[in-house]
């Protein structure tokens, strides 16, 4: 597991303090950071337990209480005392859903271990199989959880096809990536938050660079107006009935989870994190914001295709941004991507500009999801988008109407979250459709 790097500056305001209070201020920022990212090791690794864990975040509570009364500009310990309470729940949720290597290394449980430690005072192992006991469960009323799932791993390099995430490898011709969770999460950044609403801050009308200075010369200075921009977490809920011989069976029941609950809830969220619309429960969506293709200067004059249209909107991107961004993902209808797969040339010999791995520019890859409209695209430096969970993914398995009757479990998996991208962070990204693109790149005949 890599360790979990908190900046606690990020999160408290300076404004109006003095030189000398805001030295003290980044040695307090910088000392908490530091002290964080100890006690995260130190219990990830079992040298302290979760009683210990707590005692010392109740300990810097109290501590940023003492600072706060001695520095007029703090911010509102309310925000940093949130900030180390979630800290806490996260690690402890993290440790719980991770077990030791033989290298002793962190890895996430499956989601079949994570349900039966969830589950582990009905678990009953006979002949080395693990099973639930139905009975015992139901008089308890159910049981609650929370679920991690593993981001996608590094590529692993097999012989006959393409590497994805996980390390499976498939057909290299016409591959789909099996995913569990919203396919964006492995490109975006993601945290957890402690409240069901996020504020942030986002520059406009930015004026001003960097500048070389001669000696005693002016400093160039940088002007923009901040908008504070407040958004509410959406759920994404989803209920699916199993037989009891189904539940007893721990890994059948993690396979039909998988099938019916986490693959179909990830989907829904994707399509949300894009097109929420921000009423009836849904997030609001950032696919209406990003820009369009708005590039000059290049000009194809024979047959450009969706391909030259990629090419043209990564360059907008690099060359806009003076390099500060890298495109690292273009979402795509199955459709045009296999369109793109079987275009062919004159000699009805393939055209296919595909690196290893699915890439289309070195670095780029295909995100492959049927709820981008067909003829569109959408491709952007996907570090810029930031997701954040307010309640991460939990399944709660009980009993309702006639479930008893019928010898059925129903089992509901539920999130809620939120996406955005910062205005600052928009020219990071490029929406338009193919047709627009080819287009503004074909070169007109005199």
């Amino acid at each position: 597991m890599p360790e979990k790097k908190i900046k606690f500056k990020d999160f408290l305001d300076t404004q109006g303090l003095s030189e000398d209070e805001s030295k003290v201020f980044d040695t307090f920022s910088k000392g908490l950071d530091s002290f964080m990212e100890a006690l995260y090791k130190q219990y990830m690794e079992d040298q302290i337990d979760s009683k210990e864990l707590k005692k010392s975040l109740d300990e810097a509570t109290q501590s940023i209480e003492e600072l706060k009364s001695e520095i007029k500009g703090l911010a509102d310990s309310k925000s940093v005392n949130d900030r180390l309470k979630e800290f806490g729940d996260t690690i402890v949720r993290i440790k719980a859903a991770t077990e030791k290597t033989k290298d002793g290394k962190r890895e996430i449980k499956s989601l079949g271990d994570q349900i039966a430690d969830a589950c582990k005072e009905f678990v009953v192992e006979s002949n080395g199989v693990k099973k639930i006991n139905v009975e015992a469960l139901k008089e308890k009323g159910g049981v609650k959880f929370d679920v991690v799932m593993k981001a996608a791993s590094a590529p692993v390099m097999t012989t006959g096809g393409a590497p994805v995430a996980g390390g499976v490898t498939i057909d290299d011709q016409i591959s789909v990536d099996p995913r569990k969770r919203a396919s964006i999460r492995d490109l975006a950044n993601v945290a957890s938050i402690s409240t069901p609403s996020v504020v942030y801050a986002q520059l406009k009308d930015v004026e001003g660079d960097a500048a070389w200075v001669p000696e005693g010369g002016l400093k160039p200075s940088m002007t923009a107006e901040v908008d504070t921009v407040s958004l509410t977490a959406g759920k994404i809920a989803l209920t699916a009935k199993i037989t009891t011989e189904v539940m007893q069976d721990i890994p059948q029941l993690e396979k039909e989870i998988e099938a019916e609950i986490l693959n179909k809830i990830g989907l829904k969220e994707e399509d949300g994190i894009f097109n929420g619309t921000g009423s009836g429960g849904q997030i609001q969506g950032v696919g209406d914001s990003l820009p369009a293709f708005s590039l000059t200067g290049i000009e194809i004059s024979k047959s450009p295709n969706m391909y030259d249209a990629i090419v043209a909107a990564y360059t907008q991107i690099v060359s806009t941004s003076n390099m500060a961004y890298s495109p690292n993902a273009i979402r795509m209808n199955p459709v045009d991507y296999a369109n793109m797969q079987l275009t062919k040339n004159d000699n009805g010999d393939y055209i296919r500009p595909f690196k290893i791995g699915d890439e289309l520019i070195t670095g780029l890859r295909v995100v492959q999801n049927p709820n981008v409209p067909v003829g569109s695209f959408q491709m952007g430096d996907f570090r810029y988008l930031f997701i954040r969970d307010y309640v991460v993914l939990s399944l709660n398995f009980g009993w309702e109407n006639d479930d008893f009757t019928k010898n059925l479990v129903t089992i509901l998996g539920e999130k809620r979250m939120l996406a955005y991208i910062k205005s600052q962070y928009k020219t990071a990204f490029v929406a338009d459709t193919f047709a627009n693109v080819i287009t503004a790149i074909t070169k007109s005949v005199a």
